[in-house]
This record gives structure tokens, C-alpha cells and sequence, in this order.
């Protein structure tokens, strides 16, 4: 039997709004930035990047593939020292960063030097998204995560569905001050994160106990109610048994696994999308617009599914569904023919397949306990699944257009994957469900309400 809140739901709705207005449309304005700096690379190239640049047979691949070696190894400790910093620092440090290094892109000459940025955009970007995750824990409680997540991804895919036509449109400076269409997009999609960098570092609030738009009343339902979690957010002390733990932790590690099988699809569609369209027979103008429908109807689909996930409290059934479907849909790309249906069927397998990555991070944030094993948690969950970027630049190789059949049947395998260990987190989490029940019996009643509601936080299934 779960203790009541002592605090008015009117309240606590009325605080969830403000975060809502406060904190949310700002990290999806960085968010949207930090998608649009990090894929612009694949719609260069269809404005002649590889030509220009002297890319022979691979290269681009590679130039794809670095971004994730540096982004990896630095993904952890970016994490971990986001708390120390104050996020709206460590924020508007990542975001400066990588503004930088993007815009640099316009300079570079020869595949080395296209390398060399990728690379470093790479480490700039490093902590970025996991932060962001990792924020979200101070604000909100497991039951709003998912939809907030949601949000994340859903207007990640609109940035890159829209990529295509902003590209277009940049193209139309090509030549202007002697610069290539390329060029100009690397330096205008560059120079925004710049700016809203620095403007993160006055505007982003910290912890809800330092900012000024709460009451004291509100500031104090903030507090408990986190607590009831188990959540501090303005805990900066670095647990060392957590850090540990969360390479130990089985369910970590099987989370590590998952996040792998959903990302590795999804970014290398991201990345490929405008080249897999024009592989099927459409001219580069209309693959550019063509890419931008499917994250158009993915957005909706993610907005929806993750808000219901948050209202039933439950995750593995949706990846495990949704996986199921991409399934399906990768099987009909191999089977079927024409370009409007395989076109259709591109369409159909964002649906299903960008919703999986935002329930994945929710489904960490909502079992993972205690704030250094959160933030060492998140970080290594998506360094882990961010192999899967670093391996995406290799699939849909030039010699297998139109069809990229083997491309096909390694993301089929992986999201088999992704249904297996879905099924099997849900299980250890029902027992684990089980032994809480089982322990409920034996607590004291005079128990304070935060510790009981710690001791009594049952798994998210």
C-alpha cells in the first residue's frame, strides 16, 4: 500500500506547467540545433561535398563514422560533470563548442580536414543528449518523463525532416562570396548554436531549489516530490559504489544492448535518408523534399505513443510492438518493388522505429536509482548505443543501391534483438515488482513519506 501526497495535485499541475513553459521549449530550441549541426554532413553531399573535396570510395562513410568515436569517449565524464558545473554552464559550453567546430566545416578542403571536424564536433557534442536526460530527472517525476522525451526526439525528427528543405533553400547561396552551397551549410546551420549558447548560459535554470519564478510553496512540493523518487537535483556530491555500479548493474547492461538495436537503424537512416530516396530513382531536389514526410508523420507518432506510455506507466509493450513493425516494414523493402511503394514502406518504418529511442531513455531514468548512477547510467547507455552511429556510415553502400539488401537484413536482426531483450527486462522487472510487494509488509508504519516512497518505487515494466 503506497503512502498519499501531502501536498495539493493543483499545485504540483500548476509547477509541472511552468517547467513545461519555463524549460521545455528551450531545450527543444538546442535540441533542434545540436540534430541540425550533427547530420547536415549527409545533405552536403548532394550538393557536390564528395566532389569538391576529392572523397574517394569510403571516405564519406568514415567522415560519418568519426563523429561517434569522439562523441563516445567523452560521453560519460561530460555526464557526470554537468551537476558539478550547473547545467546551464556545462550547456552553454557543449553548445558554443560545437557551434565552432560546425561552422569550421566550411573550411576545410580535403578529406583530413573533414575528418578532423567531424571528429572534433564529436567531443563538442559529447554529454549533450544524456545531459539533457539526465536535466530532465531534476525537474520531473518518472510518470512525466516519457512524454518530455518524447518531445526531445519528436522535434529532433522535425529538424532533421526540414534539414532537407533549409539545405535546399542554403543551396541557393551557392557561389555567393565564393563559397559553395556546402559550404554555406555548415556555416549558417553553425553559427545559431553559437548564439543560443551563450544565451543558455543566462537563461537555462539549474535546480528547481535556485530559481525564482517558484513560491516557496511550489518550491517545496518541487523538492518532495522528487524525493519520493529518490532524487536530489541539487546533489552535487559524486557517489563513487554508484559510478561503479552502473557498469556491474545486469539491467544496465542489458539497456546498453537495447538502446544499440533501436539506435543503430534510426541514426543511420537519419544520416541516409535523402541518399536511400535517391538511390530508388527520384532527382536530388525531390529526394531532399521526399526525405522530410517521414519525419513529419514519426513526429506525431512519438508525440502520441510516448504521452500514452506515461499515462498507463508502461514501456517495454511499446518498444516491443513497435520493433515488431519495423520488422515487418524492412522485410517488405527487400520483397516489393517500385519506388512510391518502397518509398511507403520508408515512411511506414519511421513510424514505428524514432518512438523506440525516447521510451528507451525513459525506461532507464524511471528503474535506474540514485543521482551519480543516473547520470553515469544515461551517459554509458548512449556512448554504448552510439557504436551503432559509428557502424551506420558503412551501411547503404553505393554498390548495393537500390535495394541494400544486407543493410536490410542486419536491422531486421537487431530489432529481433530489441523485441528479446524487451521481453526479458520485462520479466526481471516483475519480479523484482514482486519482492517490493513481498517487502511492503515488513515496513513501519511511522516510515517519513520520502523514505517509504523510495523503498516502496516499484519497476517501470
Amino acid at each position: 500500500m503506497e503512502k498519499e501526497h501531502s501536498w495539493d495535485k493543483e499545485a504540483e499541475r500548476r509547477i509541472v506547467r511552468k517547467y513545461d513553459i519555463r524549460i521545455l521549449p528551450l531545450i527543444l530550441i538546442l535540441y533542434t540545433f545540436s540534430i541540425l549541426d550533427r547530420i547536415n554532413l549527409g545533405n552536403a553531399r548532394l550538393y557536390n561535398l564528395e566532389e569538391d573535396l576529392n572523397l574517394k570510395s569510403g571516405e564519406f562513410g568514415w567522415c560519418l563514422s568519426i563523429f561517434f568515436f569522439g562523441y563516445i569517449i567523452f560521453e560519460i565524464p561530460s555526464n557526470n560533470f554537468l551537476k558539478r558545473a550547473r547545467p546551464s554552464r556545462w550547456i552553454s559550453r557543449i553548445m558554443v563548442s560545437w557551434g565552432i567546430i560546425s561552422s569550421c566545416g566550411a573550411a576545410v578542403h580535403n578529406f583530413g580536414g573533414l575528418m578532423s571536424v567531424r571528429f572534433f564536433l564529436g567531443i563538442a557534442e559529447a554529454g549533450f543528449f544524456p545531459g539533457v536526460i539526465y536535466y530532465f530527472s531534476f525537474w520531473y517525476t518518472r510518470k512525466e518523463q516519457a512524454t518530455r522525451i518524447g518531445f526531445l526526439f519528436a522535434i529532433s525528427l522535425l529538424a532533421s525532416g526540414f534539414s532537407g528543405i533549409l539545405a535546399y533553400a542554403i543551396s541557393h547561396m551557392h557561389n555567393n562570396l565564393g563559397l559553395a552551397a556546402w559550404q554555406w551549410i555548415f556555416l549558417i546551420e553553425g553559427i545559431p548554436s553559437i548564439v543560443f549558447g551563450i544565451l543558455t548560459f543566462f537563461i537555462l535554470p539549474d535546480f528547481p531549489e535556485t530559481v525564482s519564478w517558484l513560491t516557496e510553496e511550489e518550491r517545496e512540493i518541487a523538492i518532495k516530490r522528487l524525493e519520493m523518487e529518490g532524487t536530489i537535483a541539487s546533489d552535487t556530491k559524486f557517489d563513487r559504489g554508484q559510478f561503479l555500479a552502473s557498469f556491474t548493474d545486469v539491467n544496465v547492461l542489458l539497456y546498453l544492448v537495447l538502446y544499440f538495436t533501436v539506435l543503430t537503424p534510426s541514426v543511420t537512416l537519419s544520416m541516409l535518408l535523402p541518399t536511400i530516396i535517391s538511390s530508388l530513382g527520384f532527382t536530388n531536389v525531390t529526394a531532399q523534399l521526399l526525405s522530410t514526410p517521414p519525419y513529419v508523420v514519426a513526429f506525431f507518432s512519438t508525440i502520441a505513443i510516448t504521452h500514452h506510455s506515461d499515462k498507463i506507466m508502461q514501456r517495454g509493450i511499446y518498444i516491443m510492438t513497435c520493433a515488431t513493425c519495423c520488422i515487418v516494414g524492412f522485410i517488405l523493402l527487400i520483397v516489393l518493388n517500385g519506388a512510391w511503394v518502397l518509398y511507403g514502406c520508408l515512411v511506414f518504418i519511421a513510424i514505428c522505429l524514432y518512438v523506440c529511442m525516447p521510451l528507451c531513455f525513459a525506461w532507464i531514468s524511471n528503474n535506474v536509482r540514485g543521482s551519480t548512477k543516473v547520470a553515469t547510467s544515461t551517459a554509458l547507455v548512449s556512448a554504448f548505443g552510439n557504436i551503432g552511429g559509428a557502424v551506420g556510415g558503412q551501411f547503404f553502400r553505393a554498390e548495393e543501391a537500390p535495394r541494400y539488401q544486407s543493410s536490410h537484413i542486419i536491422f531486421i536482426c537487431l530489432l529481433a534483438l530489441t523485441v528479446i531483450i524487451s521481453f526479458t527486462l520485462r520479466i526481471r522487472f516483475k519480479r523484482e515488482n514482486d519482492r517490493i510487494a513481498r517487502r511492503a509488509s515488513g515496513l513501519s508504519k511511522d516510515l517519513e513519506k520520502s523514505e517509504y516512497g523510495q523503498l516502496m518505487q516499484k519497476m517501470v515494466l
